[in-house]
This record gives C-alpha cells, structure tokens and sequence, in this order.
C-alpha cells in the first residue's frame, strides 16, 4: 500500500499518513472539478 517514495525518513507514521490522505484528497477533488467542467 505504502510506496517507499513518499515516506521521507523523517517523517512521522502519523505525519505521512496525513500527507497521504491530504494528497489523494486533493487529487480527488481535482479530478472532481475537471469532470464538472467537462459535463
């Protein structure tokens, strides 16, 4: 599930899991608006 790249080594579990969800959120919205704008 984890790929290694986005852990930085100093990193906190915690930290970069909310890095994670952060960055698929925005990714998610992203997606979102493109798709209002398209219909």
């Amino acid at each position: 599930m984890f790929k290694p790249g986005l852990i930085p080594a100093w990193g906190h579990p915690d930290l970069t899991r909310r890095f994670n969800t952060g960055l698929f959120l925005s990714l998610f919205l992203l997606i979102y608006r493109f798709c209002l704008i398209l219909t």
